[in-house]
């Protein structure tokens, strides 16, 4: 089972196209859950940023306080501009071993932000980089093919080249899991 998390306010037509999407991608049941506060201490008021890591922690650390199983994974999804040590900008990120993953909605804005839960370009912007992160968290690794949802994305140009779907490789990996 995959469950979506919010953080903070997250227009709900995002969150039930996601479910829809992953659901279909992944053959899997998605659960919604109710939007949670973003984590204590992870905004950086010198960066302006939020630390990811502790999204993942609180995502980790709340299945196991609702005694959730350990084959559930969990995908946050936050409007606020995340960073971590290595990278200024974090899309997205995910841990493989606690099946956690986050993604940050802020840095996939298109240039009109009137909408954005209606925004083609948007919606696919965010389905893209959460079928990425969650396909972390079956042990899949980054892909050569520029098609595949897997492929690297270090700016949006590479995002938007991509396409939403796994390579045949990633598939076959994917249902072998």
């Amino acid at each position: 089972m995959i469950s979506i998390v919010p953080f903070g306010v997250i227009p709900k037509e995002l969150v039930e196209f996601l479910r829809e999407e992953l659901a279909y991608r992944f053959g899997e049941a998605v659960h919604v859950a109710g939007a949670e506060p973003l984590p204590e201490g992870a905004f950086d008021p010198k960066r302006d940023q939020y630390r990811s890591s502790l999204f993942l922690r609180r995502l980790e650390a709340e299945r196991q306080e609702t005694d959730r199983p350990e084959t559930e994974r969990r995908i946050g999804i936050v409007d606020a501009d995340l960073y971590n040590p290595e990278s200024d900008i974090v899309l997205g990120e995910a841990d493989p071993v606690d099946r956690v993953a986050v993604v940050s909605v802020a840095c996939l804005h298109p240039a009109s932000k009137e909408r954005l839960d209606e925004d083609p370009l948007f919606r696919v912007r965010v389905l893209k980089e959460a079928v990425h992160e969650l396909g972390h968290t079956y042990q899949l690794d980054h892909c050569d093919n520029p098609k595949c949802v897997m492929d690297r994305s270090d700016a949006l140009t590479d995002l938007d080249r991509k396409s939403a779907d796994f390579c045949l490789a990633h598939q076959a990996t994917l249902k072998r899991r």
